[in-house]
């Protein structure tokens, strides 16, 4: 199973995102993404991305797909990397068409899971 922790339901993925997510892991299944308050502090980041870990470390999943704020995401990937759980971001393609009022239409294209590796 691949839990999805990013503010894009599942419902809201592409088919071929869809398709993809299933071929790799099996069955997808929503987390929401929490809401990271700008005025916390590192400390109170670092603790709700304990609890999360924790909390996914308990569902026995395959990978973990992890998009969202990004102090939140980088302590949370590397909490859940300590504990031998992947984690992985979708690639896309951003398309982007300008209007001559400055309106802008930005379509993504899914392209792969990419594992958060350094």
């Amino acid at each position: 199973m691949l839990i999805n922790l990013s503010n894009h339901p599942v419902a809201s993925w592409s088919a071929e995102q869809v398709a993809e997510a299933e071929r790799c892991y099996g069955a997808v299944e929503d987390m929401a993404f929490p809401n990271i308050p700008p005025e916390w502090s590192s400390e109170q980041v670092l603790a709700l991305c304990n609890e999360v870990a924790g909390a996914i470390q308990a569902k026995a999943c395959a990978a973990v797909h992890v998009m969202g704020e990004m102090t939140f995401t980088f302590g949370l990937v590397f909490r859940l990397q300590e504990r031998g759980i992947p984690v992985v971001a979708s690639t896309s393609e951003r398309l982007v068409e300008t209007y001559p009022d400055g309106r802008k239409l930005v379509v993504f294209r899914f392209k792969q899971f990419r594992p958060y590796a350094f």
